[in-house]
């Protein structure tokens, strides 16, 4: 499982980070709940800048949706709080396609 991923299964996974990023209640979306705090706070702890927009650029270039019009909450086919070897399936995108299925990705290349 890419670093990436590992990491933000353990930001949502850590009851002290619930103000903050927390999973859906049906655990198939994730909700980042405070803006700035996550971003000053939170994320330094798991990467080395404090940036939301790189961390965006992570998520997308992982294949997650933003599914919120109104809010930040994110989601993936493969990234499901009680599925973590889903999450093995994620990859991070190169080229082309959307990071769920690897070898039609290839294809689009």
């Amino acid at each position: 499982m890419p670093f990436f991923v590992q990491k933000l299964q353990r930001m949502c996974d850590d009851p002290s980070s619930d103000a903050l990023i927390a999973w859906s209640a049906d655990g198939t979306k994730i909700h980042i709940l405070d803006l700035e705090p996550f971003s000053q706070q939170l994320l330094p702890q798991y990467f080395k800048h404090n940036s939301f927009s790189s961390f965006i650029r992570q998520m997308n270039t992982y294949g997650f949706n933003k599914v919120d019009a109104d809010g930040w909450t994110f989601a993936h086919p493969h990234f499901r709080r009680d599925d973590p070897e889903a999450m093995k399936l994620i990859k991070r995108r190169t080229g082309g396609g959307d990071g769920t299925d690897p070898e039609r990705d290839a294809a689009l290349r």
